[in-house]
């Protein structure tokens, strides 16, 4: 029997539907979360699904277990820690590039961006997505199923996800009698103020494309002395590359550019007289011919995790790409 929360007709809502999914432990996320997907499975509708790698290896089992392999196999499977390791990928690279490609279709979308393990660091950047999911998919006929370990994770997460999802699943049933609030005002208000940059920190002020070289020449001497290898040294090189040109041509410029490196990683930092605007710039998948737009796409393709401050004196934005993690042993 399908779940009751899966069938949106009956219940009389809007085709998008945001849940999120309680659970208490390993066996309780595989059944709760299962119940989903193998209902979607049973009435063919393409299923996507994005969590962390524990629990993606046994929830497959479990649905081929009660659907057969072949259609277990039609769904995507994605581990959430390399896909939205930097949550700002994953609107963009999982989420709507998945939508893009079924048009119109019922889709079921189960994604797990909170988890107990997740970097502290980048949980005010996931709070951000799950806010912004509710102004991606209005009017498309898409469930997006989020499960929160209710067990592990801190009452503050559990607070937030309230925020950030209209309905609330649990064991115990629907709730939609919560602290849901706008999207566009929660995705603002997960915008932390940054700490002050290091003292020394490298500053580069870039008022014109001529300065775009000597920008670059600069964030690449850091980064190789910090310890990043020569890819990811590219990386850093051209997200900062996209954020000063995005800079100069949307904002006017000039841009404030600051990079300094940590025990961990190396961060880069953009600071414009510009405004978020649209929240969902860099979040969407690339259309079909578009050829502008895509520099914060790009960044949040190229960096670890990707912060942004907007506190009305311009935008500051964040780049941060890990350093390698030294070998085990001696």
């Amino acid at each position: 029997m399908a779940p009751a929360a899966v069938d949106a007709a009956a219940n009389g809502v809007a085709d998008f539907r945001h849940l999120a999914l309680l659970y208490d432990d390993a066996p309780g996320f595989v059944t709760e979360t299962g119940r989903f997907v193998v209902a979607a499975l049973e009435a063919r509708e393409p299923v996507l699904v994005a969590v962390p790698h524990e629990h993606l290896t046994a929830l497959r089992a479990h649905v081929a277990d009660r659907v057969g392999l072949d259609l277990a196999s039609s769904a995507q499977w994605f581990d959430m820690a390399v896909e939205g390791r930097n949550p700002g990928r994953i609107l963009p690279r999982v989420l709507d590039a998945f939508v893009t490609a079924h048009p119109g279709e019922r889709l079921l979308m189960v994604g797990e961006p909170i988890w107990p393990e997740r970097e502290s660091a980048e949980y005010a950047a996931a709070v951000r997505h799950e806010a912004l999911i509710n102004l991606s998919f209005v009017g498309e006929p898409v469930t997006v199923l989020c499960p929160y370990d209710r067990s592990r994770l801190p009452g503050s997460a559990l607070f937030d996800m309230e925020t950030t999802h209209p309905e609330v699943v649990s064991p115990e049933g629907t709730s939609t009698d919560h602290a849901y609030g706008d999207p566009a005002t929660t995705a603002a208000d997960a915008l932390e103020p940054f700490d002050e940059p290091p003292a020394g920190t490298a500053v580069v002020v870039v008022l014109d494309r001529s300065d775009l070289g000597p920008m670059r020449q600069v964030v690449a001497a850091l980064a190789r002395e910090a310890g990043l290898d020569g890819d990811r040294t590219t990386d850093l090189s051209l997200a900062a590359h996209e954020l000063c040109m995005n800079s100069l041509v949307h904002a006017g410029g000039p841009a404030l550019l600051r990079v300094w490196a940590l025990d961990d990683e190396v961060v880069c930092e953009a600071h414009d007289r510009g405004s978020l605007g649209d929240p969902l710039v860099g979040r969407r998948a690339v259309a079909p011919g578009q050829t502008d737009g895509l520099g914060l796409l790009l960044v949040n393709e190229l960096c670890d995790l990707v912060e942004v401050e907007d506190v009305g004196e311009g935008v500051t934005t964040r780049l941060h790409i890990r350093l390698p993690r030294p070998a085990d042993g001696g």
